[in-house]
Parts: C-alpha cells; sequence; structure tokens
C-alpha cells in the first residue's frame, strides 16, 4: 500500500540487498533519497534515476516487511536524521 502511495513500480529484495524503482511520477523528494545516500552511502546507491539499490542483511528471524518499510518511511519523510536512528 505505502509503496503504491509513494510511486514506486517495483521491490526486489534478497538476504543481502534490494531495489526500488520508482515511476517517473513518484511522490518522494528527490532530496529525501539524496540525504539518504548521503547518510548512509554504504547502503544506499542511486542506479538511475529511477532506480534506488540498497544492502542490507536479513536475519533469519528478521522481518522482511518491517525492513522494506522501514526504509520507504526513510525516503518519505520530509526531514531524515538517520545519524541518530
Amino acid at each position: 500500500q505505502l509503496a503504491h502511495e509513494l510511486g514506486i513500480t517495483k521491490l526486489e529484495f534478497s538476504k543481502t540487498r534490494g531495489r526500488i524503482k520508482f515511476s517517473d511520477k513518484t511522490n518522494i523528494k528527490p532530496e529525501n533519497v539524496i540525504k539518504l545516500i548521503q547518510n548512509e552511502p554504504d547502503k544506499f546507491q542511486l542506479k538511475s534515476q529511477n532506480q534506488l539499490n540498497f544492502v542490507t542483511e536479513i536475519g533469519q528471524d528478521d522481518d522482511v516487511f518491517r525492513k522494506i518499510s522501514d526504509i520507504l518511511v526513510q525516503i518519505n519523510c520530509n526531514e531524515l536524521d538517520i545519524a541518530q536512528r
């Protein structure tokens, strides 16, 4: 639901990495994505104008959907302060 509202067309993930593809008319502010990448450059990388790649570790007991949801919330926030998390 949240992904659709944000204008995300595709979510792909495995135990170690993931990819988020945005539509051309995404509702996410570009500055939020840029700030996320600047704050965590080892974790997030903009592959193209419409694709954000990320590295993650999903353990056996981790909730995959919670991890994805957390990332979506981060890129949707008006003000990101990843350093405090």
